[in-house]
């Protein structure tokens, strides 16, 4: 299920979602916090927004996750074990870690929001701005780290 489609590897194609969708989800989630505080009306659809996204984009993630050890497991059959693979790997299976605490971040945000005192609905706020920018870091991280075990051979000539 996660090693090939169309005869290339899902992992390949699905990065590629994971790379501009974690980036979305972040904006739509600092989106939702600031309208939580700032703009009462805009709240009302741009949390449910961001609790989509970021759902969407943590099943991405973990397909992302699944896909690659597939591709993983067809490159080391291929005689290929770089160490950079593995690096991007064991980064990789994080990702969805990071946008899990987003999404449940933005959730506490929408529960607080009415029916929590203005402290504890600003601390979810800022949970959220911790888990997007943490989310925002590590994708650079993994995205950098896949491309160094993809395209180093290249670079070095």
């Amino acid at each position: 299920m996660f090693d090939l489609v169309a005869g290339l590897p899902v992992h390949v194609l699905v990065v590629h979602l994971v790379v501009v969708g974690v980036p979305a989800a972040v904006l739509v989630s600092l989106a939702a916090a600031g309208a939580v505080l700032a703009r009462p009306g805009a709240w009302r659809w741009l949390v449910p927004a961001a609790l989509a996204v970021d759902a969407a984009v943590l099943v991405l993630a973990w397909v992302a996750a699944e896909s690659g050890e597939a591709l993983q497991v067809r490159l080391a059959a291929l005689g290929n074990t770089l160490p950079e693979i593995q690096a991007h790997a064991d980064l990789g299976e994080t990702l969805q870690w990071y946008v899990l605490a987003l999404l449940a971040a933005v959730a506490l945000l929408a529960v607080l929001r009415g029916r929590a005192a203005r402290p504890a609905v600003l601390a979810a706020a800022a949970l959220v701005l911790v888990a997007g920018v943490a989310s925002g870091v590590q994708v650079v991280r993994v995205g950098h780290s896949g491309a160094t075990a993809t395209w180093s051979y290249v670079a070095e000539g």
